[in-house]
């Protein structure tokens, strides 16, 4: 009775919960295909996909973050791919899980992406402290992804706008090493590439992606508690800060930060990460270096 109901009779609706419900991800695999009814609604409707999704959020660090940087980047290729200028402002929030659940394509994208942060599991660091490590990593990986997709467009804007013209020394600037003093002049005209802005001329570039990073950041109650915990008995990073050690000063981040002095230390040393991580991916692009090398990834998840 039970295999029958199960291999051909039992409700879409009612299987599927049976599905959710198991207690890991290979589970419900293994169920899905002792049948070919039961594995024809495992790929209906992208069930099976939203199945997948629910224990990768549980069992997979920084999932959700992983697939904003698969569709933010996806986004940025699809306009390359059109000739046309990545969104500006992208409302990143909006690429959320929450918003809408992953297809089986985008599953596969979050998968190949989370091996960039395989290699740092070999760190040299406590086994204990191994899933703290493997989540530091990847944030600061997905972080740094999704920040390059949103701000493509501001950086890739004098790149299109060259093309417009009807002039041949800025038609070329994509493929230009040393620049003219023609090609910096226009270069100059677009905030991004100045040395002197003002608030006014930055606000509507950085502010979208300042503000998705500042949610994202102070979301992780744990990483806040424990930055509240190292001030409060301050040991560890709260001993860097000025206001912390003896002849105390007032500490630079709190005029600039309306939260508490913790959690803006919290900010930028999630930012750190992000600058870091950044610095060593793009290094490695051009390089050959070892990613399995231990002392490669040192110092990332220090207290």
């Amino acid at each position: 009775m039970t295999s029958g109901f199960l291999a051909k009779m039992g409700p879409p609706e009612l299987i599927l919960q049976i599905l959710e419900h198991c207690s890991c991800l290979q589970d419900a695999w293994a169920l899905a295909l002792t049948c070919r009814y039961m594995s024809d609604i495992w790929r209906s409707s992208n069930a099976g996909a939203r199945i997948v999704w629910r224990f990768w959020l549980r069992d997979l660090p920084c999932a959700d973050e992983a697939l904003i940087a698969v569709r933010a980047a996806q986004l940025v290729l699809d306009a390359e791919e059109r000739d046309e200028l990545a969104p500006k402002n992208m409302k990143l929030h909006e690429l959320s899980s929450r918003k809408s659940l992953p297809s089986t394509s985008e599953l596969n994208a979050v998968w190949d992406l989370q091996r960039l942060g395989k290699h740092p599991d070999r760190a040299p660091e406590d086994p204990d402290r191994m899933l703290e490590w493997r989540k530091k990593v990847r944030t600061a990986i997905y972080r740094s992804l999704i920040s390059g997709a949103a701000l493509a467009a501001a950086y890739q804007e004098p790149l299109h706008e060259a093309k417009k013209t009807n002039i041949p020394e800025l038609q070329s600037l994509a493929d230009t090493v040393f620049f003219s003093e023609t090609q910096l002049s226009f270069i100059n005209k677009f905030t991004v590439f100045q040395t002197v802005t003002t608030l006014e001329q930055e606000t509507p570039i950085f502010a979208p992606l300042g503000q998705w990073l500042l949610k994202s950041i102070l979301s992780d109650t744990d990483a806040r508690h424990a930055m509240a915990q190292r001030f409060e008995m301050r040991y560890g990073r709260a001993t860097t800060c000025p206001a912390q050690v003896p002849d105390p000063w007032d500490c630079p981040l709190r005029p600039a930060f309306d939260g508490s002095h913790s959690d803006a230390h919290l900010v930028v040393w999630e930012l750190i990460k992000m600058f870091w991580m950044q610095e060593r991916l793009s290094w490695t692009i051009g390089t050959d270096y070892d990613l399995t090398d231990e002392n490669y990834f040192s110092g990332i998840s220090q207290p």
